[in-house]
């Protein structure tokens, strides 16, 4: 059993492959992390007041950010099995651009996912109250 665990469905073979790509691709891999982290966490830094308006609009920043690197990073892993070697700064944009009509789906079915889950969560504590 041992000598079938160094494929690439593995823990370390999808790690290993992460980081062939991260190594290929690394300003575009880590460069857009910086930035739409930083776009994520704004509303925090500029809405002092109030703070449920701050903590909505930094939930919803961030999770708009986090999933259109998702789907970036989506593209990232097409261009590496591709074969292609670098993606330029114009290349980053563009990508990121190409992304933005996948993010409302993406969240949609999160939000689906995460209210089914608390719905059955809430089914199997509810009887055990």
């Amino acid at each position: 059993m041992r000598g079938h665990m160094d494929g690439t469905n593995t823990i370390r073979g999808v790690w290993r492959a992460a980081l062939a790509i991260i190594g290929m691709h690394p300003l575009a891999t880590l460069a857009p992390t910086a930035v739409l982290g930083a776009i994520g966490e704004m509303p925090a830094y500029l809405i002092d007041e109030w703070r449920l308006l701050d903590l909505i609009l930094t939930l919803v920043t961030a999770y708009v950010a986090y999933y259109l690197y998702l789907a970036y990073a989506e593209g990232i892993v097409g261009l590496a099995e591709r074969g292609e070697r670098s993606l330029g700064p114009r290349g980053m944009l563009s990508e990121l651009a190409r992304t933005v009509g996948y993010v409302p789906s993406v969240i949609v079915a999160a939000l689906i996912a995460v209210t089914i889950s608390t719905l059955a969560m809430g089914l199997l504590l509810i009887p055990g109250i």
